[in-house]
């Protein structure tokens, strides 16, 4: 059996795709995600939830996102208006 010989500065086929797939991550990714001029990068959030959507949920609520440092993603209540109230914009 010969013996396959590349010259000096081939990339065999691993190397190739594990290059190309470093390489594409940074192409794919938008912008948001890495954060950058105007953009929050999600890392640098903290996300909330709340259980109970009454009046000190909605004073917690207003005063979390003046922060701009937190995001809400997910709220519940046994009463369905409540859980209204508190989900309103600006409320």
């Amino acid at each position: 059996m010969e013996k396959e010989t590349t010259p000096a500065g081939a990339m065999n086929r691993r190397k190739f795709i594990e290059k190309a797939s470093v390489l594409s991550t940074f192409m794919i990714v938008p912008r948001f995600v890495l954060g950058g001029k105007g953009y929050t990068a999600p890392s640098d959030l903290i996300t909330l939830g709340f259980i109970g959507t009454g009046k000190q949920a909605g004073g917690l609520k207003q005063s979390f996102l003046d922060t701009n440092e937190i995001k809400i993603v997910a709220a519940a209540d046994v009463y369905g208006a409540k859980l209204q109230l508190f989900c309103r914009p600006g409320k």
